[in-house]
């Protein structure tokens, strides 16, 4: 599975309330808010096996799938 397609998957895990259509579609107008974020953290970290540092997430971070899997090697 390709590494836009993990990030879709712990987006959706972590509740996201609707998929992006495209990974650079903005992920606030798809439901993103505070604590999806955090559970969409979460989600990432355990699916591939990384700790995302604090200072690493940022408003911008959150932006687009596109933005989520430039977090996480792979």
């Amino acid at each position: 599975m390709e590494k836009s397609a993990r990030v879709r998957e712990c987006l959706k895990r972590a509740g996201l309330p609707r998929l992006p259509r495209h990974d650079t579609d903005d992920l606030a107008a798809c439901g993103l808010d505070s604590l999806t974020s955090v559970l969409a953290v979460i989600e990432l970290q355990k699916e591939f096996g990384v700790t995302i540092p604090a200072r690493s997430v940022t408003g911008t971070s959150f932006d687009s799938v596109e933005r989520l899997a430039a977090l996480v090697p792979g």
